[in-house]
């Protein structure tokens, strides 16, 4: 923090609106973070990204208190975060029939939102089954970020 004088009264500046020392964080009784070192700056728009059950979303939810904090310091400095969840509609059918919800197969267009969702990957993945893999109500078998 900062401290700076403005027309002859004091006003403390927060540098880092959410800082993480040494933060390990569990779900249950098995740790899903460990040993977190994090400074977010005030006022920045951050994004996260990475692997399939890296821990994203459950950083998320560290932020947003929704994990328990077993070990280390969790700060926030601020009064309010925006947060926008990656919620989806998902029914029980195959990938492809969610991606297509009905409508007919277009080849060029199924391409084109694959790559744009970042799913080519996931479905090389599913081995041969990839889109025809089976995915239960509510996408259960599925990452956040695959939903």
């Amino acid at each position: 923090m900062h401290r700076s004088r403005f027309n002859d009264t004091w006003a403390v500046t927060v540098i880092h609106a959410i800082i993480m020392e040494n933060a390990s964080f569990s779900w249950q009784d098995t740790p899903s973070l460990v040993s977190l070192y994090l400074k977010i700056r005030s006022g920045n728009l951050v994004g996260v990204k990475g692997a399939i059950g890296a821990g994203k979303s459950a950083l998320l939810a560290a932020i947003l208190g929704e994990i328990n904090l077993i070990s280390g310091n969790l700060k926030l400095y601020v009064n309010s975060i925006s947060y926008a969840p990656q919620s989806a509609w998902i029914f029980a059918d195959t990938i492809r029939a969610n991606i297509l919800l009905g409508k007919p197969m277009d080849e060029e267009r199924y391409k084109n939102v694959i790559k744009a969702c970042c799913l080519d990957i996931d479905l090389h993945g599913f081995g041969e089954i990839g889109d025809l893999l089976m995915i239960g109500d509510k996408g259960v078998n599925l990452s956040g970020g695959q939903k």
